[in-house]
């Protein structure tokens, strides 16, 4: 009975495992999702600032900029050139948080396969008794 009670915690905890894994894939699958958006922001805004660098900043250029943005050059490129930044942290940060549900995706996985290889062994030991009545 003893083997029963411990084969039943060890599907338990092959269940919550399994469970485990599903929820790590689903936060892994929403940071990369979430990191592809912050770089490509901010590839976007780097090139907006890069662009507006490029410009005449005192010139018909920067009238223009002033009538569709609200704002001249030199501020659109000072705004755009700190939006970049801020997105760039933020997709590493989402990064470093894809990369620590990795590594806890691969330990639980690591786990799961132990928990299988302790639930045969169970399974091996339970069968043995019965085994023994049929010889005797």
């Amino acid at each position: 009975m003893k083997n029963q009670t411990k084969l039943s915690e060890l599907e338990k905890k092959r269940d919550e495992l399994h469970d485990y894994i599903k929820e790590l894939n689903f936060v892994i699958l929403g940071e990369m999702g979430t990191i592809y958006d912050r770089w490509s922001g901010y590839k976007i805004l780097k090139e907006s600032s890069c662009e507006a660098e490029s410009k005449d900043w005192n010139g018909t250029e920067d009238n223009e900029y002033r009538m569709i943005t609200g704002e001249c050059v030199e501020v659109w490129h000072c705004i755009a050139e700190s939006n970049a930044d801020h997105m760039k942290k933020a997709a590493m940060e989402h990064a470093k948080k894809a990369v620590t549900a990795q590594t806890k995706l691969e330990a639980a996985e690591r786990e799961l396969e132990q928990n299988w290889k302790d639930i045969c062994e169970e399974e091996k030991k339970k069968e043995e008794p019965k085994k023994e009545e049929v010889k005797s």
